[in-house]
C-alpha cells in the first residue's frame, strides 16, 4: 500500500477540472479498463492534493529513501494529535474469544499470508491436518487475483475437536504487483445489488469499491466451483466455509462472503463466514450480520485490525485527509475534502465533512503558509476525519501492543464504527504480515488481554 502514495515520474501538472475524480466516469464494460480509469482518476486527483508535497522531491534522487521519509513525516505528524492511537476512553471492550474462535483466526492468518508464497503457509498440526486443495495465479489484468483452496480437518486423535473444524478455506491474495495496485486505486463506488442481495441491507442500495468488486466477481465462478465440490465430497453433515484474506485479499473475501451468506446459494450444505486482516473497507453501508450468526452459531465474521493500520481506513476521504495532514506539514493550508461521490445518490450516505463529534476549528496554526512557524496542536487537539465512506464486514477488532508491569503485551479490543471512524492511523510498517503473524501468535496461544494462556 505504500503506492498509496506513488511519486510520478515528473512533476505533478494541476488538472482541468474535467479529469478529476468528482467528475464521472463512464464504466468501459471491460473490466481491465474500468480499473485503469478509476485508478487514473484517482491518481489524478490525489497528486494534485500533494502537489505542495512533490515540489520537494528530487526525482533525480534516491525516490525509495525520500518516500519512506515522506511516510516517516507523515506518521510523526499524525502522533502529535490525541486521535492517532486508540485510548483507554475509546477502546470499546476487550474481545471475548474462545480458544477454538482463535485457533480458526490463526488458521484463516496462516492461509492468507501463505498466498503470498510460493508454498502453502499453513501445515500440518497436532490439532488439524491440512488438505491443499486448489492454488489459482493472478490474471495480467490484475482483476483476477491470486487465490487458494485448503481444507483444514481435525486431526483423528483429539478427544475435543476444534467447534469451527473441518473447513474449507478461500483465501485471496493481497497487493503484489502493480496491476494489483491499480484495482486498489479503482475506488469509486459501484451498485453492488446484482452480487450482494439488498436484503442483507434491509433494502438500502449498497455500493462497492469498484476495483475490489471487480475481482470479486471474477472469481465468483471459480470460488463456487471449489465450494460446490467440497459440499458433495466432505463427509460430515454440516460444511464451514471460510473466506479470508490480508489487506486488499481480504476486501475481497469480504464480498465474497457477503454474496454467499445474502443469496443463500449453499446455505442449506454450508455456514460461511469471513476473517480479514489489515484490509480496507470495501462496501458502502454497515452490514448487520447478526441475524446469520443467530441462525447459525458457526458463522463467524471479523475484521482483524493492528492499531495504526494506515491501510484498514484506506478509503478515498481518509486518502485525502492525509495528504492535507502531509500538506500541514509543508505550511499549506487544507483543501476541502468531498465525500459524495459519482453514482451515489446524497442520501445514500451521511456526507458530514468531519466527525460531528469534532470542533469545526480542530486544527489551528500561527503562520499556515510558513512550516516552520507553525504551532504544535495543543494537547488534546484532534486532527478532523472524515467519516467512514466505506464500511468492513464483520466485528472490528483491534490489536494493540501495550506496556504492561514491565512486559509488552497484547490487548485485543472491539471497537464500534462511531469510535473508530475517528481515529488517525497512518503506518505503514504494521501493514507487514510480520506484523500481524506476530499477534495472530499471541492471540492463538492465549495471551492477550491480561491472560497468560489457556489453562
Amino acid at each position: 500500500m505504500r503506492r498509496l502514495f506513488h511519486i510520478p515520474n515528473s512533476n505533478p501538472v494541476a488538472s482541468a477540472p474535467a479529469a478529476t475524480a468528482s467528475t464521472p466516469i463512464p464504466s468501459s464494460g471491460l473490466t481491465f479498463i474500468d480499473n485503469s480509469q478509476g485508478a487514473s482518476a484517482a491518481a489524478t486527483e490525489l497528486s494534485t492534493v500533494l502537489e505542495s508535497a512533490l515540489e520537494q522531491v528530487d526525482f533525480s534522487g534516491d525516490l525509495n529513501a525520500q518516500l519512506k521519509q515522506l511516510l516517516h513525516q507523515l506518521d510523526s505528524e499524525a502522533s502529535k494529535y490525541c486521535n492517532s492511537k486508540i485510548t483507554n476512553e475509546d477502546s470499546g471492550i476487550d474481545w471475548k474469544c474462545s480458544q477454538a474462535k482463535a485457533q480458526l483466526v490463526s488458521i484463516a492468518w496462516k492461509c492468507a499470508h501463505g498466498t503470498y508464497k510460493s508454498h502453502n503457509g499453513i501445515v500440518n498440526t497436532a490439532e488439524y491436518s491440512v488438505q491443499s486443495d486448489h492454488v489459482a495465479a493472478p490474471s495480467l489484468g490484475g482483476s483476477i487475483k491470486a487465490w487458494t483452496s485448503t481444507v483444514v480437518r481435525p486431526a483423528t486423535n483429539l478427544t475435543a475437536p476444534n467447534e469451527f473444524l473441518p473447513i474449507l478455506v478461500i483465501a485471496i491474495r493481497g497487493s503484489a504487483s502493480k496491476m494489483d495496485h491499480v484495482v486498489n486505486a479503482n475506488e469509486r463506488p459501484r451498485a453492488a445489488g446484482y452480487f450482494i442481495d439488498p436484503n442483507m441491507t434491509h433494502g438500502s442500495e449498497i455500493f462497492a469499491h469498484a476495483g475490489f468488486l471487480n475481482s470479486a466477481e471474477a472469481l465468483d465462478e471459480s470460488v463456487a466451483q471449489r465450494i460446490q465440490s467440497y459440499v458433495t465430497f466432505e463427509d460430515v453433515k454440516k460444511k464451514h466455509v471460510l473466506f479470508t484474506g490480508h489487506s486488499a485479499g481480504g476486501a475481497v473475501a469480504s464480498l465474497l462472503s457477503l454474496r454467499y451468506l445474502s443469496t443463500g446459494k449453499f446455505s442449506e450444505a454450508a455456514s460461511f463466514s469471513c476473517i480479514n486482516f489489515g484490509s480496507p473497507p470495501s462496501v458502502s453501508v454497515p452490514v448487520d450480520l447478526a441475524r446469520y450468526q443467530a441462525f447459525d452459531k458457526a458463522t463467524v465474521a471479523l475484521s482483524i485490525i493492528n492499531e495504526f493500520d494506515l491501510v484498514s481506513r484506506a478509503d478515498r476521504p481518509y486518502i485525502m485527509t492525509l495528504a492535507n495532514l502531509i500538506r500541514s506539514i509543508y505550511g499549506k493550508s487544507p483543501l476541502p475534502i468531498h465525500e459524495e461521490m459519482p453514482s451515489i445518490a446524497s442520501d445514500t450516505l451521511d456526507n458530514s465533512p468531519v466527525h460531528p463529534s469534532w470542533p469545526k476549528n480542530t486544527v489551528t496554526t500561527d503562520a499556515p503558509d510558513n512550516p516552520n512557524k507553525r504551532s504544535r496542536p495543543v494537547e488534546g487537539t484532534a486532527w478532523p476525519v472524515p467519516r467512514l465512506f466505506y464500511h468492513h464486514v464483520g466485528s472490528r477488532i483491534v490489536l494493540l501492543m501495550r506496556l504492561e508491569s514491565d512486559d509488552i503485551r497484547l490487548r485485543a479490543v472491539e471497537v464500534p464504527s462511531s469510535e473508530f471512524e475517528k481515529l488517525l492511523f497512518c503506518r505503514i510498517a504494521v501493514h507487514s504480515g510480520r506484523r500481524y503473524s506476530e499477534r495472530v501468535q499471541l492471540l492463538k496461544d492465549g495471551l492477550f488481554n491480561h491472560h497468560t494462556g489457556w489453562t
